[in-house]
């Protein structure tokens, strides 16, 4: 299992990552439409400083994401949890009210290699229904029927060489478009740009196919 960075988190931290998990979550960014943006990653062990303190170890191995929600309208979060669940993760919104946290949304990709065992809880919970808080809760978000517990073929359809081809093309436009000393390219832009790159590159890939 290769486990690499990927980019940058908010709080300025490499976002580490499979490649069977950088290979879902760039299916599910193509389902979506739009980039979300990612406050923090998997393997945070490996990061110094390490994670947040209210993740309590949950993102210190692979398949957990928070991202960001304070900007994104009511629409575009339930679209986010719903694809998000429809591609066979457990996705839940973290505030005040559920959990006592800022404002994000934490995910579980569970088929993905050595969770935590923090993580690896929640991904029970959620397939019992609950909401992977150490409360116990009910489950407060949209479930699908049936649960989706195994991403769908489309998601992992690359070969290890081609995942390469993908992560390279996308390291490549952060190089290249990276924000130089006196430039107005924002982080927004830089994260659009290399998702243009990663799906140029999948889109020859599959025309090669």
């Amino acid at each position: 299992m290769s486990v690499i960075t990927r980019g940058i988190d908010t709080s300025a931290r490499a976002i580490l990552a499979s490649d069977y998990m950088w290979s879902w979550w760039l299916n599910v960014v193509d389902d979506l439409g739009w980039t979300p943006t990612i406050v923090q990653g998997a393997w945070m062990s490996r990061v110094p400083g390490g994670g947040a303190k209210d993740s309590a170890g949950y993102h210190d191995k692979g398949g957990c994401f928070d991202l960001r929600t304070w900007d994104l309208t009511p629409t575009r979060l339930d679209q986010l949890v719903r694809v998000l669940r429809e591609h066979g993760a457990a996705a839940w919104r973290r505030d005040q009210t559920h959990g006592g946290m800022d404002p994000h949304l934490h995910f579980v990709l569970g088929t993905d290699a050595d969770l935590a065992p923090g993580a690896a809880q929640q991904w029970r919970d959620y397939q019992a229904g609950l909401d992977g808080l150490a409360s116990r809760g009910k489950d407060y978000e949209w479930r699908p029927n049936p649960l989706v517990l195994k991403p769908p073929e489309d998601d992992m359809p690359y070969t290890k060489d081609e995942l390469i081809a993908i992560v390279r093309a996308a390291v490549k436009a952060e190089l290249a478009e990276g924000k130089p000393q006196g430039s107005d390219l924002t982080r927004d832009e830089l994260d659009k740009r290399t998702y243009k790159a990663s799906v140029e590159a999948r889109d020859m890939l599959k025309a090669k196919k």
